[in-house]
């Protein structure tokens, strides 16, 4: 186990490539797991200059839903983007994800978030813009 300093960097010594794996995570990071092997023999890479790029979390809960069924989240580009509600010391990952009595728990999105779409059915009733991510909570109010 290693902790990255303030600029996010780290190092070790003497890593071997064969069967090991590299973990990334944290309480507003994207889990990220990948084995070094494949690194090494897929794209070349110099274990001595890694870089690894891991997409931020942000957290909003939807409140005062009404009879809005559903809620997914999209990007700039309008690919839906992975919704994280953690729970314990577990994480469910969901394309969407059903209100309860008008309200979701607290769930996570990445950053690249621009806003959220609510659905009665099939059907989207409602587009909400959700940035400025980070820090605290971002409770919605349709």
């Amino acid at each position: 186990s290693q902790f990255t300093g303030d600029e996010g960097t780290f190092a070790f010594d003497s890593v071997p490539e064969a069967h090991t794996w590299l973990r990334v995570q944290g309480p507003d990071l994207m889990p990220f797991m990948a084995p070094l092997a494949e690194w090494v023999a897929r794209d070349g890479v110099d274990l001595s200059d890694l870089e690894v790029e891991v997409t931020a979390l942000g957290r909003f809960q939807l409140v005062d839903g009404g009879d809005i069924e559903r809620v997914d989240a999209v990007d700039a580009e309008g690919e839906v983007l992975p919704l994280h509600q953690v729970e314990g010391g577990r994480r469910d990952i969901v394309a969407s994800f059903e209100l309860e009595d008008g309200r979701t728990p607290v769930l996570q999105v990445p950053t690249t978030v621009v806003s959220l779409r609510l659905y009665r059915g099939e059907e989207v009733v409602a587009t909400i813009p959700l940035t400025a991510l980070g820090g605290g909570v971002i409770v919605v109010r349709p």
